[in-house]
């Protein structure tokens, strides 16, 4: 695991939500359908789900991320935490990383 996602597992397991799923999400490596993340967000309740390499994360799973976390506001939904290897304010300077994440 990378040390960024071994920092996101100690910040979970001395949170409030250590008790509940950390379930890890790389974006570079998959191409999901809306149907796949919500399956990932549904491991992850009341837990933690980590988006490792969202700079990698292609147009479609964006769109996909900025839905998700724009409808899901109550108690039950995952705590969201992500990575990215690239500086994400050169991503959004090339417009390849979606402004609303």
């Amino acid at each position: 695991a990378s040390g960024k996602a071994l920092l996101a597992r100690l910040v979970h397991d001395r949170s409030m939500v250590s008790k509940s799923s950390f379930v890890p999400f790389d974006c570079a490596s998959r191409s999901v359908s809306v149907e796949d993340f919500e399956a990932f967000t549904k491991k992850a309740m009341k837990g933690t789900l980590l988006l490792q390499n969202v700079h990698d994360a292609s147009r479609s799973l964006q769109i996909i991320l900025t839905s998700y976390l724009s409808s899901h506001h109550d108690e039950n939904a995952p705590r969201i935490v992500a990575t990215a290897h690239d500086k994400i304010r050169d991503l959004l300077a090339e417009g390849t990383f979606s402004e609303d994440l």
